[in-house]
């Protein structure tokens, strides 16, 4: 791990210090993973990553960003796909209508309000979910900021273990921000599946921030048969790293992201034994101060 002076805090957070027994933590969540629906979204960006690295550059240049986010969309259909993309390999389409999900999740949102002594939570419902201010480190197109929506989580998974979780998260913000009263904050359940010949990525973007006022990314829950799934925040020139971490079971990164210098990705997942199941399991938190 390297970790360089910082002017912005970045700090190492770990449930056990919440006074959170772990292994019940990961037992319950686990339990829960049959709730996780996969994200469609993820699935219909690999299918454009694969058409995309099909075409020439002379192709790529004669189709607009309405295709793809079309695509991504699930607007046209897989069996549309050959006549507009007549150069591209027909074995190519089948591979496509062959995607597995490779990343399941869940979403809820919450506001917490400074009470004088502590922070009072309030679980709101979720709408579409859209990182109008993200930003990745390449031009290109950034499909975090098309609406999507998700399975909200299941209220027993929204326990007090969540909550402590959260209340530290507003303590490390009123930590940097005294003046803050209130914050709205999403939430990420997720969990990382590794598929034979697919690329199993918890960070799809790339190197990117998340055009939140902070973040933890993420809390991992745990990791199973697993390797890679490297934390790396980078300095202001997207390039340069900070900060280089495995994050192990009841470990998380908090972090300023939006007008800050800091970027950040997490390298892919492989399976450590190819005849076992391996996944990576978090929780994230996307945090905005609203006075």
């Amino acid at each position: 791990m390297l970790l360089k002076e910082l002017d912005t805090p970045i700090s190492i957070v770990n449930v056990i210090d919440l006074d959170i027994d772990l292994e019940k933590m990961k037992d319950k969540l686990r339990k829960g993973y049959k709730e996780y629906e996969p994200d469609a979204y993820l699935i219909q960006k690999n299918k454009i990553e694969i058409l995309q690295s099909h075409l020439s550059q002379n192709e790529l240049d004669k189709i607009g960003n309405g295709v793809w986010i079309k695509i991504y969309k699930g607007e046209i259909p897989d069996s549309d796909l050959p006549e507009i993309f007549p150069s591209v390999p027909s074995d190519v389409f089948l591979k496509i209508s062959s995607l597995q999900p490779t990343r399941m999740r869940l979403i809820s949102e919450c506001e917490l309000t400074w009470e004088g002594m502590g922070w009072g939570i309030q679980r709101i419902p979720c709408g579409t979910f859209q990182q109008t201010e993200a930003t990745i480190s390449t031009n290109d197109l950034d499909y975090r900021l098309i609406p999507r929506k998700f399975k909200e989580l299941p209220e027993y998974l929204f326990d007090e273990d969540l909550k402590k979780i959260l209340i530290q998260v507003g303590d490390k913000v009123k930590e940097y921000n005294n003046f803050v009263k209130k914050l709205s904050i999403s939430i990420h359940h997720t969990l990382i599946l590794c598929i034979p010949d697919q690329i199993s990525s918890n960070s799809p973007e790339g190197i990117h921030q998340d055009g939140m006022d902070y973040i933890v990314s993420a809390l991992v829950v745990e990791r199973n048969n697993v390797s890679g799934g490297k934390s790396i925040i980078y300095g202001a020139d997207a390039r340069t790293p900070l900060l280089n971490i495995t994050l192990q079971s009841g470990q998380g990164i908090f972090q300023p992201d939006k007008g800050s210098e800091l970027w950040h990705a997490v390298t892919p997942i492989s399976l450590i034994n190819p005849n076992e199941p391996g996944y990576r399991s978090t929780i994230g938190f996307d945090v905005l101060i609203l006075e």
